[in-house]
């Protein structure tokens, strides 16, 4: 078994933040795990390094140009499916609007309002850690 297959798939994530609080996206009707919010992003294609493929996922999934700042952590999590290893990373949020591609909603939400509940599974963890940064003291 490789590396990667005992990682599992990775997946980059971007916590996009402005004063205080992250954007959350909700995943639409006919998508893996409609209906959860989660921090943006997708799988790592073969070639591509973390931050190269979160910028190329958020564009695709959003819209926007972003500029990652910075690694936050990561969680590996099994689906009855699949097993992903998900890296958070901080990211600028530029002005709005987002065009939604595999989202039918977002909102602004304060990390220590956010209730992980209706949070995808592997999401859930990176919330104690956002709860505590400098940049959620806004």
């Amino acid at each position: 078994m490789s590396l990667h297959q005992q990682d599992g798939v990775h997946v980059v994530a971007a916590v996009l933040y402005r004063a205080g609080e992250v954007l959350i996206f909700r995943r639409g009707p006919g998508m893996s795990g409609a209906g959860h919010w989660e921090f943006p992003g997708g799988k790592v294609e073969a070639g591509e390094d973390a931050t190269s493929a979160l910028k190329r996922e958020i564009l695709e999934e959003i819209g926007i140009v972003i500029e990652v700042e910075s690694y936050i952590g990561e969680n590996i999590h099994q689906y009855p499916s699949k097993k992903i290893r998900l890296s958070f990373f901080w990211a600028k949020v530029p002005p709005e609007p987002f065009h939604l591609a595999e989202h039918d909603a977002y909102r602004w939400v304060k990390p220590k309002e956010l209730d992980v509940q209706i949070l995808s599974e592997a999401d859930r963890p990176i919330v104690e850690v956002l709860k505590n940064d400098f940049r959620m003291k806004v």
